[in-house]
């Protein structure tokens, strides 16, 4: 017989799950931004690209301090909603964070990411389908004892 913590008898993660891994990455870049946001590490040459290219965009100066929290929270928030923390349609904060990496990425900023671009979009479409596939909206229950 197999005992009960043979590979052979573990469930396969649901393509869901699969996808949420795939998207914590996200909560550490968070993390960081959110110490430049609150002024604990000091931005990059590189993560000075972006704020000189969202800046320019915008057509006025984007503090680098508000530039960096702002994506911070919609990391987080995606993130906390991406792992059932909050109600599902909280995940859509995390697309718009990843649909402006991609178009930024695409544009070569920083100089050489041009290569990256596909990799927040693919993360974009791995929580468009956990919005869908998830049964559960809202937060995570309980567990009864």
């Amino acid at each position: 017989p197999l005992s009960p913590r043979s590979p052979d008898t573990m469930p396969m993660p649901s393509l869901s799950t699969v996808c949420k891994v795939m998207c914590l990455p996200t909560a550490g870049a968070a993390m960081q931004m959110l110490a430049i946001g609150v002024g604990l590490l000091a931005a990059d040459a590189d993560q000075m690209q972006m704020v000189t290219f969202w800046s320019t965009l915008a057509g006025v100066t984007i503090p680098t301090k508000l530039f960096f929290g702002f994506i911070a929270v919609g990391k987080l928030i995606g993130t906390a909603a991406l792992w059932g923390y909050l109600p599902k349609v909280w995940r859509l904060g995390s697309l718009t964070p990843m649909a402006c990496a991609a178009w930024m990425h695409a544009q070569d900023v920083p100089l050489g990411s041009a290569a990256m671009a596909p990799f927040p979009a693919v993360l974009a479409a791995a929580v468009l389908y956990t919005i869908y596939a998830d049964p559960e909206d809202g937060m995570k229950k309980k567990k009864k004892a």
